[in-house]
C-alpha cells in the first residue's frame, strides 16, 4: 500500500509541474508579443566594431522625433528622422505602414511591405525598452551587427 501512495504522489506532483511548466513556457512568448505593441520612440543605435568591441551613438534631438508604433491588428507604423539640416530643421526621411508578425521560435519581428521585408531579432524588451537586431532579408546576421534601441 505504500508504494502505491508513493507511485500516486509522484506522478501528481509530476502532473503539477508539468502543467507549471508548459503554462508559463508558453506564457513568456506571448509576453513578448503583447509588450511589443504600442508606440516606440528612437533612443540608440550600436554596431560592431572590429572583433567584440560595441559602437553606440545616442539620439540626436531630430532622431529623438523617430518612432515606431505596433498595434494588436499586426500593423506596423514608422516614422524615422535623419539629422538637422541647416535652415530647414528636422527632415522626415521614413514614413511607412507594414505588416508585422513576430515569430516566438525566432525572437524575429518580420516587417512586410510593398516589395519590401525587414527581420529584426529581439534581443531584450521589458514594458520601457526594446532591443532590435537587423537582420538581412534572409534571417541572417549581416556584417556590423547593428542593433536598434527604443524606449516607451
Amino acid at each position: 500500500m505504500n508504494i502505491y501512495n508513493n507511485t500516486m504522489m509522484i506522478k501528481k506532483s509530476l502532473l503539477s509541474l508539468s502543467l507549471v511548466f508548459i503554462f508559463f513556457g508558453c506564457k513568456k512568448e506571448a509576453d513578448v508579443a503583447d509588450l511589443l505593441i504600442g508606440k516606440w520612440n528612437y533612443s540608440a543605435r550600436s554596431y560592431l566594431v572590429g572583433v567584440d568591441k560595441r559602437e553606440q551613438k545616442e539620439a540626436t534631438d531630430c532622431t529623438k522625433k523617430s518612432f515606431m508604433e505596433l498595434a494588436a491588428g499586426g500593423t506596423f507604423h514608422r516614422e524615422s528622422y535623419g539629422d538637422e539640416v541647416p535652415n530647414t530643421g528636422c527632415q522626415l526621411s521614413i514614413s511607412d505602414l507594414k505588416s508585422y508578425q513576430y515569430d516566438a521560435a525566432s525572437k524575429r519581428l518580420i516587417l512586410t511591405g510593398g516589395k519590401s521585408k525587414e527581420n529584426y531579432k529581439v534581443i531584450s524588451i521589458s514594458k520601457s525598452k526594446l532591443v532590435l537586431q537587423k537582420l538581412d532579408e534572409d534571417g541572417t546576421l549581416p556584417p556590423g551587427e547593428l542593433e536598434y534601441t527604443y524606449i516607451r
